[in-house]
């Protein structure tokens, strides 16, 4: 099936890496469309449009655009007062060094931090979603953590969290992170599948009404 969901994680250099997932209204080629353009502009290669990654004058040659400086971009880029499609997003950069993380949300659930003692922190990141506002209507709110090792940081589409079980209830973010904790022993790779498994398990093979999607990072040293 055709989706309007993206994500990705993309090495800038040697010390950054950039991380999204969007979700564009709608479903089927227009959705699927407009992802794939959307993904273009969130390339690491310069010279391609890209907004993750610039060319600059002097030694250092590039210089890597802030969460909340993409996200206004892309607003400029998609904005459509008109129309009816747009998009959600969390983008993100993680610092390999020091392995710190900034990121902003237009309009997108809010990631989910599992520290490695099991605690959850869910922050509360606000936004407009991209396509609807223009650039100088829009906002967003920027959150900044830090990983220790062993900390997950989950990034979901509002499929997973709009999944509903055999009664028809929606499981909601707390379904998720029954699932989450649920799959805290496995490695991260584990972890995804048996929530997705779960997942399916929920619906009880009815159709999957929205785009399902899961993004996850870990410290893992």
């Amino acid at each position: 099936e055709l989706a309007g969901d993206a994500l990705n994680v993309v090495r800038l250099d040697e010390r950054h890496l950039g991380f999204y997932l969007l979700d564009v209204s709608g479903h089927g080629v227009s959705a699927a469309l407009m992802a794939v353009q959307v993904s273009r502009f969130l390339s690491p290669q310069m010279g391609y449009g890209s907004l993750l990654k610039r060319p600059q004058a002097g030694p250092q040659r590039y210089r890597l655009g802030s969460p909340d400086e993409v996200a206004r971009e892309l607003a400029l880029l998609f904005y459509a007062p008109m129309g009816l499609q747009f998009f959600t997003m969390t983008y993100g950069l993680y610092d390999l060094d020091d392995h710190t993380i900034e990121m902003v949300c237009c309009a997108h659930p809010p990631p989910i931090l599992q520290r490695a003692d099991g605690t959850v922190e869910i922050p509360e990141l606000t936004g407009h979603p991209i396509g609807l506002f223009g650039p100088d209507e829009v906002s967003f709110a920027t959150w900044r953590t830090r990983l220790n090792p062993g900390d997950r940081l989950i990034l979901y589409s509002d499929g997973v969290t709009e999944t509903t079980d055999a009664a028809k209830e929606i499981i909601g973010t707390q379904g998720l992170l029954n699932l989450l904790e649920r799959q805290r022993g496995a490695a991260l790779d584990a972890c995804l599948s048996g929530v997705l498994h779960s997942l399916t398990q929920t619906r009880a093979g009815r159709a999957v009404a929205d785009d399902v999607s899961l993004l996850a990072l870990e410290r893992t040293s």
